[in-house]
């Protein structure tokens, strides 16, 4: 009987030893999707766009071969050059109003990051020569915009569908 009662106590002990490195893995994974979330946030403020666009992007970015720390370098950079076209300077509006004039008056009208990525990427996505899809890219997203086209090889909709895989995932 003694025998047993220790068998058990033993297995009680280890069961409890077990229980708390799951609940402490278990906090583990929602610390670090914490942090992962907190990341995410900031990464989205700083480049303008909702935190849900900026995780979809992030993903057809990540799905195109485009890094992550490519992606968040090159959105930020296209809106610092947002805000440049609307003054009138910088690479962005130079390169446009030579161009495409009316590309440069529907960006000057977007409301949004987000909006203005939409209508840059459908642009460079609807460009035939890759020459011109690297020259548009670069002006807007900065030295990694060639490869920010490889977020557009499939068109629009082929983005758009990258977008909503996301959002089906999550």
């Amino acid at each position: 009987g003694l025998m047993a009662g220790k068998a058990v106590g033993a297995a009680g002990i280890a069961v409890a030893g077990a229980g708390a490195a799951v609940g402490a893995a278990m906090y583990e994974i929602v610390e670090s999707s914490a942090q992962a979330n907190d990341v995410l946030a900031k990464q989205a403020r700083r480049s303008g766009l909702s935190a849900q666009a900026y995780a979809e992007l992030r993903h057809a970015a990540d799905l195109a071969g485009v890094s992550q720390e490519e992606f968040g370098k090159s959105v930020e950079k296209m809106t610092r050059n947002m805000g440049d076209l609307r003054l009138g300077t910088g690479s962005l509006y130079t390169t446009l109003k030579k161009g495409s004039p009316a590309l440069l008056e529907q960006l000057k009208a977007t409301k949004d990051s987000g909006e203005a990525f939409d209508l840059l990427t459908g642009a460079i996505a609807k460009l035939k020569s890759p020459a011109d899809k690297a020259s548009l890219a670069t002006a807007a997203f900065g030295r990694a915009g060639g490869k920010m086209t490889l977020l557009v090889q499939d068109g629009a909709k082929g983005l758009a569908k990258a977008r909503a895989e996301f959002t089906r995932l999550h």
